[in-house]
């Protein structure tokens, strides 16, 4: 019984230190490569707010009750 519970505790353990070695890796590779993920999300929000822009409709005035 002891052995089976030792067996299932270390499993996680060991799952968490390779999404850790993973992540550094990711990390590591994303220093060396420099994405600008930034100036892309500015571009595509500028598109995006033109776009939207022009499908709004003008509000009526009216007399509002």
């Amino acid at each position: 019984m002891k052995e089976e519970k030792l067996s299932t505790i270390q499993e996680p353990t060991y799952k968490v230190g390779i999404s850790n070695e993973v992540e550094s890796l990711v990390s590591a590779i994303g220093s060396l490569l420099s994405f600008d993920t930034h100036s892309d999300y500015d571009e595509n929000m500028a598109e995006y707010l033109r776009q939207h822009k022009k499908k709004k409709k003008k509000k009526k005035r009216g007399i509002s009750r």
